[in-house]
């Protein structure tokens, strides 16, 4: 079971405390993503993440973007549609999509699969400092339908090898511990593997979150963990609102 979201009012939010500004943070968005909207309900936008407004403007970090030929995934930061390939979007399949944001070029990159799918550049990214949204645009439309899980935020870009890491369920790790660099994690249960992509054999389990490593080490040592999610702790820091 994964998270899932109806597209008609389903959505949950994450407590980040200001710690993305994407005028001036370099951030890693990664996640498996299933959208179950078919037939002519495809043809419109459908946001994965946004992030709100606080002392700037949020914008749709992830989203489904309708072109005239094809659905693209998109981000809309700096005010623009800042598209995919034609070919990333694939419904009713469990797909790992990654994507990288760099103020410093305003570059925006994205992974499908563990593959460079494409790099574009964007108008200059715009401040906010604004919570994160999972499931809908921030004025509460624009409704995901469809299924996330292991999703991960990252300060930093990360590497092409460590996206592939990430897609092979294997965790970051640094010095004995999880990878410092981690803003979030929300890992809802581990997919079924009869739905797995062929040569994925696991994705990381809610069970890893509370291996030794974590509770003993990552939580005094490792400053940047602001928000740590599993389905047991849901309750207390990832809100879900739905019809």
């Amino acid at each position: 079971m994964a998270l899932s979201f109806n597209g008609s009012g389903d959505f949950a939010e994450m407590k980040l405390d200001g710690v993305i500004n994407p005028q001036n943070t370099q951030f890693t968005i990664c996640a498996w993503v299933y959208n179950e909207e078919l037939g002519t309900d495809a043809a419109r936008e459908e946001v994965i993440l946004t992030q709100k407004d606080k002392e700037g403007v949020g914008r749709m970090l992830l989203y489904l973007y309708p072109g005239e030929q094809a659905t693209h995934y998109g981000s809309f930061l700096g005010g623009r549609p800042n598209t995919s390939s034609a070919d990333a979007v694939k419904r009713g399949e469990w797909h790992h999509i990654a994507v990288t944001y760099n103020p410093a070029d305003r570059s925006i990159t994205y992974y499908v699969d563990g593959k460079v799918d494409a790099t574009v550049y964007a108008p200059p990214f715009e401040k906010t400092l604004g919570d994160i949204r999972i499931g809908s645009h921030k004025t509460t439309r624009n409704y995901w339908h469809g299924k996330l899980d292991d999703l991960y935020i990252f300060r930093g870009i990360l590497s092409p090898k460590e996206i592939q890491r990430l897609r092979a369920g294997k965790p970051l790790m640094f010095s004995n511990c999880f990878d410092q660099r981690i803003l979030y994690y929300l890992s809802y249960n581990k997919i079924p593997a009869s739905q797995m992509p062929a040569g994925i054999s696991y994705l990381v389990s809610n069970s890893l979150l509370s291996h030794s490593l974590l509770d003993s080490n990552c939580h005094s040592n490792c400053s940047t963990y602001h928000r740590v999610v599993t389905h047991t702790q849901e309750a207390h820091h990832l809100n879900v609102c739905g019809n």
